[in-house]
C-alpha cells in the first residue's frame, strides 16, 4: 500500500468553507500522484498550477480549466531535485513563483517570461529548508511564512522588497503551523490555511485567525476542515480559491 494524492475543484459558493460537493476530481496518470493546487487566472483562462510527482522527483505543472473540464497536463518547472507547492503571485507588473524546494536546502524565487510556459530562477531568497514557504504583503511589508523541521513550527521572515534584504521576524511554535495555501482576508479576519499532521503528514487543514504586525506574531484556530469531503480520504492538505472556484487535495491509499 502506498499513498496517492490528487487534485480536486469546485464551483465556489456563498459558503467559502462549504465542502459539498459536487467535487471535480483529477485522476493522475498511473504511476503518479498531483497535489498542491494553486489558481491563477490571465486574459480570461483560469489556470490550475500543481506539484507533479512520480515517487521519485516532484515538478511543477499546470492545467487549464473551463466549464467543460480540465487541459492536458503540462510541466513547466522540471530540476534534479524535487519541487512542489507552487506559490504563485503577481509583484509589480510581473508574475513569480516560490516553489517548494526544501530538498535542496533553499527558498527560491522564479520570474515568468513567457507565460505560462517558461519560468527563470531569478534568486534565492534563504538558504533554509522551508517547507510550504507562503508570501503575504501588509501595510507595505512582504513576510515569508515557511515550516522549518517540526511541523508545528512557524518561521516568519519580513523585507519591504521581493528582491531585497530578508531578516528572522519570528520563529515560534504553535500546534498545527505548516503552511497549506495562501493567507486571506474573510468577515474581517485574517486567515492563514496550515495543515494537522498529528494522525498522519497532511491529515486535515486548519484555518488560523492571525494577528500580524512588523514586530509580533500570533495565531488562533478558527475552523478546521476535515478530509471527509470524498470517500476514503485520509488526507486533505492544500486549501486555495478564486472568485470562480475552490481547490483543495485528497490523499488516499492505494494498491
Amino acid at each position: 500500500m502506498r499513498n496517492k494524492w490528487f487534485i480536486a475543484y469546485k464551483k465556489r459558493s456563498e459558503d467559502l468553507f462549504d465542502m459539498s460537493g459536487p467535487w471535480t476530481i483529477i485522476e493522475p496518470p498511473k504511476g503518479t500522484y498531483q497535489a498542491d493546487p494553486f489558481p491563477y487566472k490571465r486574459n480570461g483562462k483560469q489556470y490550475m498550477f500543481i506539484e507533479d510527482y512520480d515517487y521519485n522527483v516532484g515538478k511543477l505543472s499546470y492545467y487549464e480549466i473551463n466549464d467543460s473540464g480540465v487541459s492536458n497536463l503540462t510541466k513547466i518547472m522540471d530540476e534534479s531535485y524535487h519541487f512542489s507547492y507552487p506559490f504563485i503571485f503577481d509583484y509589480k507588473g510581473e508574475t513569480w513563483i516560490i516553489p517548494e524546494s526544501s530538498r535542496n536546502g533553499t527558498v527560491e524565487l522564479w520570474r515568468c517570461e513567457e507565460f505560462p510556459n517558461k519560468w527563470v530562477k531569478v534568486k534565492t531568497l534563504l538558504n533554509v529548508r522551508g517547507n510550504d514557504t507562503t508570501l503575504f504583503e501588509k501595510d507595505g511589508e512582504l513576510y515569508l511564512f515557511t515550516n522549518i523541521g517540526d511541523d508545528n513550527n512557524v518561521t516568519i521572515y519580513n523585507s519591504d522588497n521581493l528582491l531585497g534584504e530578508w531578516k528572522l521576524h519570528s520563529s515560534s511554535n504553535h500546534q498545527w503551523s505548516r503552511p497549506a495555501g495562501k493567507m486571506f482576508y474573510h468577515d474581517g479576519k485574517l486567515l492563514r490555511p496550515t495543515q494537522d499532521c498529528s494522525k498522519c503528514y497532511g491529515h486535515a487543514l486548519i484555518l488560523k485567525e492571525v494577528v500580524l504586525t512588523k514586530t509580533n506574531y500570533s495565531e488562533k484556530i478558527y475552523k478546521r476542515i476535515e478530509p471527509t469531503w470524498a470517500p476514503n480520504l485520509i488526507g486533505t492538505h492544500t486549501f486555495n480559491f478564486d472568485e470562480d472556484y475552490v481547490y483543495i487535495d485528497g490523499k488516499v491509499q492505494v494498491q
